[in-house]
């Protein structure tokens, strides 16, 4: 395990994002067909570093909403919920007192910041997520050469793959490093509409008044988005936006890189790194750095002769397993074969289709 998984800036990108003294810009006018004034009081240069969601009120076409950077524990229901479902996947009792306490204590145990405190480091576990990481420090601590070229500061950067295989936790984690290190503004695209609010009314926005500032706008489950109507058009017209050529990050997930439109990947400026997250690309010591930190304890060797232990599998496959074995309290051969079963019923028998989990 790193000692550290801080991002290696250097203090000449620091400094060139270091929050100013707020400054008002006047006579902001939106013009997209109608007019939209922004009253002079709401219009800063300053705006606090965190995530933020691209909303709209009755007075205000466009707000950015801060995302609590907290995360909750599941309720007692959900709790509920998830034995219940063990003891029909597995036909066999587990809801017992000892099962409830093991399970509260592992949600408490890995209750995490939002934005990636507590983060696995899985950067250092899988070639696709080095090659990114590797790429956003480089890019970062080019600013100056970018400046020195007149070249519009803005990284573009797409990554995909099956489902648990770390992309979401990665785009926490880094959000989290430039929040920290750059006083960055993280806004989190969800929806089509969060989308189109953007373009309409964000955008001059975001050039007038977040200009000195790092903006990260992140993507995830690309492919849900340009599946929408006009959702394509819309995303092209936000990567293409002369407003946003500077200081500007793309940071872009999907499971389902088949659906993306060819003209959003095939042009550079759009996509300017586009990087695949497998587990066939992990670490062979893996299971022992993934163990050693949700339980602090090491593997025992026994298992590095396992069937599981050299298959590819995700960190979502690896935490399946380890929890489920731990409230079985059973060794992790067992559980695997009792998964894996699980897994050829599906295939077998339901319309299958890629999820969280075993594949």
């Amino acid at each position: 395990m790193p000692t550290s998984i801080s991002l290696e800036i250097s203090s000449t990108t620091k400094k060139a994002f270091k929050i100013q003294p707020p400054r008002l810009i006047n006579n902001l006018v939106l013009d997209y067909g109608g007019a939209y004034s922004f009253p002079q009081q709401r219009v800063f240069t300053h705006l606090e570093a965190g995530i933020y969601y691209p909303v709209s009120s009755r007075n205000e076409p466009f707000l950015l909403s801060k995302v609590s950077t907290k995360g909750s524990l599941p309720s007692q229901t959900e709790s509920d919920d998830f034995l219940n479902q063990l003891e029909f996947i597995l036909g066999e009792t587990v809801s017992t007192d000892q099962t409830h306490a093991l399970l509260n204590q592992a949600m408490k145990d890995s209750e995490v910041n939002y934005l990636g405190h507590g983060y696995f480091p899985m950067h250092d576990y899988n070639e696709g997520l080095k090659e990114v990481y590797d790429e956003i420090i480089r890019f970062l601590n080019n600013k100056s050469w970018y400046e020195e070229n007149s070249i519009g500061f803005k990284r573009n950067i797409l990554i995909y793959g099956s489902h648990g295989t770390g992309k979401s936790r990665f785009i926490d984690f880094i959000s989290q490093e430039l929040i920290s290190h750059l006083d960055a503004v993280v806004i989190r695209i969800g929806s089509a509409s969060e989308l189109d609010r953007l373009n309409e009314y964000g955008q001059l926005i975001i050039n007038r008044c977040l200009k000195d500032r790092l903006v990260v706008i992140l993507i995830e489950e690309l492919a849900s988005l340009v599946s929408h109507r006009n959702g394509h058009a819309s995303l092209l017209n936000l990567l293409d936006s002369p407003l946003l050529r500077d200081n500007i990050m793309f940071l872009m997930t999907t499971n389902s890189p088949e659906r993306i439109p060819s003209n959003i990947i095939a042009r550079h400026q759009r996509v300017d790194t586009l990087c695949e997250i497998s587990p066939e690309k992990n670490a062979t010591d893996l299971p022992n750095a993934f163990h050693k930190f949700l339980f602090s304890q090491a593997l025992e060797s026994k298992y590095e002769a396992s069937e599981w232990y050299n298959t590819p599998m995700t960190p979502a496959d690896l935490k399946e397993l380890f929890v489920f074995s731990k409230i079985q309290g059973e060794c992790y051969d067992t559980t695997y074969q009792r998964l894996k079963a699980r897994q050829d019923a599906i295939h077998q028998n339901f319309d299958f289709r890629p999820a969280l989990g075993f594949m």
